[in-house]
């Protein structure tokens, strides 16, 4: 299971300004609120979504239409282990999100089926639209490029894809070592795109690097090799060219450690970490906090708003 990392931010369209904000408490105080009714009516595409509270800044993220389970969520005492023996009676948790939300960011991993990130977004906006807050939910993957004198100076090296236009010196002598000529027929191709696949377990390093070096910088249009570097222990993608999202690997299928590895990996990637930096820093955030929003960072402002409405 891939856990990818997104900065997330709230647009203010009436006064044109965007807002960093840290989403924990407020998620923790809907969370809290007594109002079953209220917390359990959302829905996406038709379906309705869940969020429930694992542990700390650990959530659920649940799509399901299973009567039987709806009718579980539906109760005053509903806690994850509940749902979980329910699943444990022969369902699986293909319909959950695992969310670990983080000042500014939050690492969010799925399941086949799961409900994605666009659905988390839309979720927060429908919350923000009963509460009349006049926002919009924002999330941006994190992304990263490494540079070639990073891929130089790595020991192992997988997979690798390459694509190339006619504008690289590559492209002709491909042409002509697939059809035996590199003259005008070739004026529909838009693109070459190579896969360098590695024998099981074993580095092309060596091979890759100098590919690197003789590919040049024009014509290249993606430049992707699976590697490991002194922030990942396992293989992860490094974009040469272009940016890719910033993500680590969960392999393990017991919940309580996938809980621990979200944790862990969350915590300890360094280029992350550098990553939210620049996107905290970023200048089109307004330093101003958002207004409204801080209101229901306790769940007794929600009681006391839902009694209103």
């Amino acid at each position: 299971m891939r856990l990818n990392y997104f900065g997330y931010f709230i647009e203010d369209h009436i006064e044109n300004k965007i807002h960093l904000f840290d989403v924990r408490p407020f998620i923790k105080a809907f969370c809290s609120i007594e109002s079953v009714l209220f917390k359990n009516s959302f829905k996406y595409t038709g379906e309705f979504v869940y969020i429930l509270p694992v542990s700390s800044n650990i959530y659920l993220f649940l799509m399901t239409r299973s009567n039987e389970i709806i009718k579980k969520i539906n109760t005053n005492n509903l806690n994850v282990d509940e749902i979980y023996g329910i699943l444990n009676q022969g369902e699986h948790l293909g319909f959950a999100s695992y969310i670990y939300f983080k000042e500014n960011y939050l690492g969010f991993a799925s399941t086949t089926f799961a409900p994605k990130i666009g659905a988390l977004a839309s979720f927060i906006d429908n919350i923000f639209e009963r509460l009349k807050l006049k926002y919009n939910f924002v999330v941006e993957s994190i992304l990263h490029q490494a540079s070639k004198s990073d891929a130089l100076g790595l020991d192992f090296i997988g997979r690798t894809v390459v694509e190339i236009d006619r504008y690289n010196d590559f492209f002709k002598d491909f042409s002509n070592v697939l059809t035996g000529s590199s003259d005008g027929n070739n004026l529909d191709i838009d693109s070459f795109e190579i896969i360098i696949k590695p024998k099981r377990k074993k580095s092309i390093a060596s091979f890759v690097k100098k590919a690197i070096l003789k590919s040049g910088d024009e014509g290249v249009d993606k430049f992707i090799i699976k590697a490991k570097d002194d922030i990942h222990d396992h293989l992860t993608d490094l974009y040469l060219v272009g940016k890719g999202a910033i993500s680590d690997n969960i392999n393990s299928k017991d919940e309580l450690t996938i809980y621990e590895s979200i944790v862990s990996k969350t915590d300890g990637n360094q280029l992350l970490k550098q990553k939210i930096e620049e996107f905290s820093n970023d200048e089109r955030f307004t330093k101003e906090q958002p207004k409204n929003i801080s209101v229901f960072y306790n769940a007794d402002s929600w009681s006391n708003f839902l009694h209103t409405v």
